[in-house]
């Protein structure tokens, strides 16, 4: 087996982008769960800093590989991050350290857009439900601007929380029915 370096990897990435390509990656954990899991593909457009905002779905250059996760707010020194499933805030982010935007998830050979239709709809929903479970665990509307740690999980979070991802997990079934295609075709 040959092993690429990531800096490589990362490289062929950037040029692709550049070129207006939109390159796909395997999801290789569930943070984002359920909008994609381990071994969905999702679709990357290029974005620069300025065009992104809050709750959109960004690839990371991170020193230990790529991380996808949701934009939560704009700091002073970059973006504060979040997988929809992690109960923990990434680093802050710095700009230049952003990949791209993802655009879509392919989910068993079923491609859906994050651009227009149910699939854009499922992910500002997801969003939302994201936002609104962190203040009910909180009791904060604020984005924590320092490391925010959810401290002692207790039984009342973790209730709060697998209620949270047990709907958010219902709401993506039914729009994952609702928008299958034919294997092969894509809306992207």
């Amino acid at each position: 087996m040959t092993i690429i370096d990531p800096s490589t990897i990362v490289g062929i990435l950037q040029d692709s982008l550049a070129k207006g390509q939109t390159p796909r990656l395997t999801v290789t954990s569930n943070s984002m769960a359920p909008l994609f899991r381990a071994d969905d593909q999702i679709v990357l457009e290029a974005a620069q800093p300025e065009q992104l905002h809050s709750d959109d779905i960004v690839t990371i250059i991170d020193s230990n590989g790529l991380v996808t996760h949701r934009i939560w707010a704009r700091h002073d020194k970059g973006f504060i991050t979040r997988g929809d499933h992690a109960l923990n805030f990434d680093e802050i982010y710095p700009p230049e350290v952003i990949l791209g935007r993802v655009v879509g998830r392919t989910h068993k050979q079923h491609t859906l857009s994050f651009q227009s239709g149910l699939g854009q709809w499922l992910d500002q929903y997801l969003a939302t439900l994201s936002h609104r479970e962190y203040r009910w665990l909180t009791g904060s509307q604020e984005v924590p601007f320092t490391e925010f740690e959810l401290g002692n999980i207790n039984t009342r979070k973790k209730t709060i929380h697998y209620l949270f991802y047990g709907w958010a997990i219902l709401i993506t079934f039914v729009v994952n029915l609702a928008t299958r295609i034919k294997p092969g075709e894509t809306k992207i």
